[in-house]
């Protein structure tokens, strides 16, 4: 965050502490604080509208205040390693370590509003299973923001570090995993 001082603006007296906050884009989160304007007292409190991706990155500064949960979760030969955050409204963040063996492993992100995923992003390394590959490990990077009625909004996906497309799978894929995950950490967060 970075504080700005009002002082006199060209005819008007201006006066005052603003706080600003910044994405690690510097795209503009908020500003808020009080001032005086010609001796009238305001107050600002802006809230920029996001994208799913920067909200993300904003909550992120805020899972030191939530519940925390760790667990883990299985299914078929992949096993995850999770911790959960919550609040009062359920699971809003995911960190997940996943493991599949000989195929590979990844570090996902997920990010929850209202119950629903909004975002995700994975980075690791995924086995090319195709015969002209003969089994080389890929480095994969994806992320998907989703709206509220579970629709990709914007999506990027890099294979060995270049521009590749989803398939049509990856989406409905990750929403059915972090349905999976948002469930597990649920009964983490009870059994705890």
């Amino acid at each position: 965050a970075v504080i700005v001082a009002l002082q006199n603006a060209e005819e008007a007296n201006a006066s005052g502490e603003l706080r600003v906050r910044f994405t690690e884009q510097n795209h503009i989160v908020s500003v808020t604080g009080p001032g005086k304007l010609d001796g009238q007292p305001f107050k600002i409190n802006f809230e920029a509208a996001l994208e799913a991706a920067e909200r993300a990155e904003v909550f992120e500064e805020k899972l030191g205040t939530l519940v925390e949960a760790k667990g883990k979760v299985a299914k078929g030969d992949s096993n995850t390693q999770f911790t959960a955050w919550s609040d009062n409204t359920g699971v809003r963040y995911v960190e997940a370590l996943v493991d599949q063996g000989d195929y590979g492993s990844s570090h996902r992100k997920l990010f929850y509003e209202s119950g629903k995923l909004v975002f995700f992003s994975e980075k690791g390394q995924v086995r090319d299973t195709s015969s002209k590959a003969q089994g080389r490990m890929n480095l994969v990077e994806t992320s998907i923001s989703f709206s509220s009625l579970g629709k990709v909004e914007a999506a990027s996906k890099m294979l060995n570090g270049k521009p590749a497309k989803l398939t049509p799978y990856d989406a409905p894929s990750v929403v059915e995993y972090a349905e999976m995950v948002r469930k597990a950490a649920e009964e983490s967060k009870r059994t705890r």
